[in-house]
């Protein structure tokens, strides 16, 4: 159930009838601090931590980042400057119904005798909604801006300040009643006309808050801006798109960056298969590789239990602290990025009967996937009994195998025995045969019959690049034979509800950890589907 009131001083009594309202063409220098925190843990500097040990699911961002924004409301255009560039949105250009977001660069590299031309153009949607301003527009109770006072504030940055401001707030919400955002807004009231000074926003989209958002206004200064807009108009209705083409993404007010949060990672998927092609076109004949031989042909038995724990971390720009846990902090300029899954526990394999049963001690849940029925239940106990809780459907397409940690797709080398004299193997992963991902260790016990794992690591350097983080997975007590029959005597099989969490992260990381790509894959299709289906219709409702 949302709550409809988040603080008694949601609700204070107004001490102004309306709020300030700010030029339609001004500058501004901003200082934004973005942090989205699901799964981890807020520092006390007001960084974003992900825990290695304890944390089961964590997807962690934080983007610090200053530019020059210049406004001209009169003529329905933006102009930022920062460390990546500039960029221009224009609405309606000159009437002709026509937007644009333009990356600029000097006149001079045309031979133009303005001072800007566009040298990359992508369509934008919607229509010009001035930046800097109080409240969303909507007329909900809780979208009505309500003035709470004087409180000082202190803007984020090297270049902030402290002042004592009139703190206006409000709660953007869907259908007038669920929350999306809550804003903070701070006015200097000490200067004519009055100015923006600061901003803080708790993103909450449909009232589970993920992350803050703050935006300090330095030098606020009102006035004409058309000397920063002189683009050469040939350029601007002729302006190439980008090489990989454009994301068309919303650009109704505050959701845009719903939007892109939602459709980027399904963009950066597309882009990379196409630069994957590309690279695979122009590669000579003699750096494509033959189909690869067929991975080493090492039994590890049918059934066993296993002691196993696995970790997969993305880090982009994020840095470990001594606990070992890995942050983005607030002092680090641009954007950090981290993503980890954690898994511990015991692992029952029955490939005689079509059955495993995962004890996972992080998460503190047990999982059964039975093939025969099609079914991957998560358990619980009730009156004594385990029982299965819900259950998510496994495509057909998934059959339970083998153990077989070797991927066919690529190349096996035999590297020999380590100083543990565990065998060492170890295979690249590329895409159209020439574009490296990953590399992959894998250690095992092959002096052993039927063999033992010992472990696997994955170093993930996408198109070659430098690595960006990896995966490592352990198996210890590792014992084959048949499985006990007590560990998958469950209860309620035949009356288990279907869960409405079968998209969630843990289960996909499970599919992962199974080879249940089919099924994998098929959940990917749908959080696509939902997560813009979910966003269309909240924006159309929003209006």
């Amino acid at each position: 159930m949302l709550s409809l009131v988040s603080s008694p001083e949601s609700f204070a009594a107004p001490t102004a009838a309306t709020p300030p309202t700010f030029a339609k063409d001004f500058y501004v220098g901003l200082q934004t601090n973005l942090g989205i925190n699901q799964g981890g843990y807020n520092t006390k500097d007001g960084g974003v931590c992900c825990s290695v040990t304890t944390t089961p699911q964590c997807k962690i961002q934080y983007i610090n980042q200053g530019s020059d924004h210049r406004e001209q409301g009169t003529m329905n255009r933006t102009r930022e400057d920062s460390a990546q560039g500039t960029i221009v949105n224009w609405f309606d250009i000159n009437g002709s119904k026509k937007s644009l977001q333009m990356a600029l660069e000097p006149g001079s590299a045309a031979n133009s005798t303005h001072d800007y031309v566009c040298a990359q153009a992508c369509p934008l949607t919607g229509e010009f909604s001035q930046s800097v301003q109080i409240g969303d527009g909507n007329s909900g109770i809780l979208d009505t801006p309500r003035d709470l006072g004087a409180h000082p504030y202190t803007q984020k940055g090297p270049a902030g300040t402290t002042k004592t401001c009139e703190k206006w707030q409000w709660t953007e919400t869907l259908l007038k009643v669920i929350r999306m955002e809550k804003t903070d807004f701070y006015v200097d009231m000490s200067v004519t006309p009055p100015a923006p000074f600061g901003s803080v926003s708790v993103i909450e989209p449909f009232g589970k808050p993920i992350g803050q958002e703050e935006t300090g206004y330095l030098e606020y200064a009102p006035g004409d801006q058309s000397s920063y807009f002189d683009i050469d108009p040939a350029t601007v209705m002729n302006c190439p798109a980008p090489q990989n083409g454009c994301n068309q993404q919303q650009n109704d007010a505050a959701k845009d960056d719903i939007s892109h949060y939602v459709s980027s990672h399904k963009f950066h998927a597309k882009t990379a298969l196409e630069l994957a092609k590309k690279a695979a076109a122009v590669a000579p004949a003699s750096a494509l590789r033959a189909d690869p031989p067929p991975p080493p042909d090492i039994d590890f038995g049918g059934d066993f239990s296993s002691d196993e724990e696995s970790i997969m971390l993305i880090n982009q720009g994020g840095h470990p602290v001594a606990s070992g846990d890995v942050c983005c902090t607030p002092s680090q300029p641009g954007q950090c990025q981290v993503q980890l899954s954690h898994a511990k526990g015991t692992r029952y394999f029955d490939l005689t009967n079509q059955r495993e049963r995962f004890e996972d001690v992080i998460e503190g849940q047990t999982t059964i996937d039975f093939y025969k029925l099609g079914k991957s239940m998560l358990i619980n106990v009730t009156d004594g009994k385990e029982t299965c809780q819900e259950y998510c459907p496994i495509q057909a397409d998934d059959k339970m195998e083998k153990f077989d940690p070797f991927d066919p797709d690529d190349t096996t080398k035999d590297l020999g025995p380590d100083a543990d004299g565990n065998e060492h193997f170890q295979w690249t992963d590329v895409i159209f045969k020439v574009v490296k991902m990953s590399t992959t260790d894998f250690y095992a016990d092959i002096k052993s019959t039927p063999a033992v794992p010992i472990s696997l690591s994955q170093a993930l350097t996408p198109f070659g690049g430098p690595k960006i983080g990896g995966s490592n997975q352990t198996w210890a007590n590792w014992k084959t034979g048949p499985q006990p029959a007590a560990k998958f005597d469950i209860a309620g099989l035949d009356v288990c509800p279907m869960s409405k969490n079968c998209q969630q992260p843990s289960m996909q990381n499970h599919r992962l950890r199974t080879r249940q790509f089919h099924t994998f894959y098929a959940n990917e299709e749908i959080v696509a589907n939902q997560a813009y289906s979910h966003l269309a219709h909240g924006i159309n409702l929003g209006k």
